[in-house]
C-alpha cells in the first residue's frame, strides 16, 4: 500500500494479479458462475452486462453461451487488462 497526498492507495502487482487468476477465479468464480447460469439460463442472443467484469472470467463463460452480445464494465487496472483482453479475444 502507498499513500497519494494523505489518501491511502492499493494497486495490484504481477503476484495479486497470478493469485487472483489462479485461486479466486479457478476456485471460486467459476464455480459461482456456472451455479449463476443455470439459474439464470443465458441463451443464445441475450444480451449481458457483466458489471465488475475484473479478468473476465464471467463474461467470458457466458460468452460462450450466448455470442457475441455480452459486454465487461471494469475500471482499468493493469491486472484486469492483462488478464480480460486475452478471454475476450478467445471468445
Amino acid at each position: 500500500m502507498s499513500t497519494t497526498g494523505d489518501t491511502p492507495t492499493f494497486s495490484f502487482g504481477e503476484s495479486q494479479a497470478r493469485y487472483y487468476e489462479e485461486t479466486l477465479v479457478e476456485g471460486i468464480f467459476k464455480p459461482w458462475s456456472e451455479a449463476m447460469f443455470s439459474t439464470s439460463r443465458p441463451v443464445v442472443g441475450d444480451a449481458v452486462l457483466d458489471i465488475a467484469t475484473g479478468t473476465g472470467v464471467v463474461a467470458h463463460r457466458v460468452a460462450e453461451i450466448v455470442g457475441e452480445t455480452v459486454r465487461g464494465c471494469f475500471h482499468s487496472s493493469s491486472f484486469s487488462i492483462e488478464f480480460a483482453i486475452p478471454r475476450v479475444t478467445r471468445a
